[in-house]
């Protein structure tokens, strides 16, 4: 994997967001793999999320909640697939790549991977939770929940490249998922990226039990 890196260098000005030194890269590289991940992790669980806004505007979900349904459980169960749908994928591609990793001996353990894998699930879910906040509060502005997303890849992957200043590559939940491997490794920011994610998901419940059904 750093013999990948080495030869291309718009992948190495990436992967410099990431702070690692020369030694680090084949993880580093891991991690620029596991941010893209995370982004189409992301696209899935925005859709599921959006789903629910064409089946209301199809006129699917107001006969559901004639029934015994009621609108907290109907939301709630959107809300499970929407988060652990990401969540699965890249537990999935974090063992993928950790056999690949422990197959070519390169020095990285197995369970970093993993671990790195699990920590990149904050960052996504803040992003489907933002989805899931306007679709149940203010679906006239859903679009802002792709916006999110491609602002997203857009700083994440080109930022570095564009040499952006650090203000604007934090406005990207991923570039708050740290580096496992890294020494003193710090996870409050993986802690407030989940506390975003409860408050955006708490704001989706609580516009949907109150605004109409279409």
């Amino acid at each position: 994997m750093g013999d990948i890196v080495a030869g291309n260098p718009a992948l190495a000005a990436i992967l410099a967001s990431t702070g690692t030194e020369s030694s680090d890269l084949a993880f580093a590289f891991i991690v620029t793999v596991l941010q893209i991940v995370a982004i189409v992790a992301a696209v899935a669980g925005v859709q599921i999320a959006l789903r629910m806004y064409s089946e209301e505007t199809d006129h699917r979900v107001e006969p559901l909640l004639a029934t015994t349904l009621r609108r907290p459980t109907y939301f709630a169960s959107n809300v499970v697939m929407a988060l652990s749908a990401p969540a699965l994928g890249l537990v999935l591609a974090g063992l993928a790549l950790g056999v690949v990793a422990d197959a070519k001996d390169d020095g990285i353990a197995m369970t970093d991977v993993v671990l790195q894998s699990v920590a990149t699930i904050a960052a996504t879910w803040a992003l489907v939770a933002l989805a899931l906040a306007v679709v149940g509060a203010m679906p006239r502005i859903r679009r802002l929940a792709w916006l999110a997303v491609v602002a997203t890849f857009g700083l994440t992957i080109l930022g570095p490249t564009f040499k952006l200043p650090e203000w604007a590559l934090s406005i990207s939940p991923l570039h708050h998922t740290p580096n496992v491997t890294e020494p003193g490794t710090h996870w409050s920011s993986v802690m407030w990226l989940g506390a975003i994610t409860l408050v955006l998901v708490v704001v989706g419940f609580t516009g949907f039990r109150r605004r109409d059904i279409l």
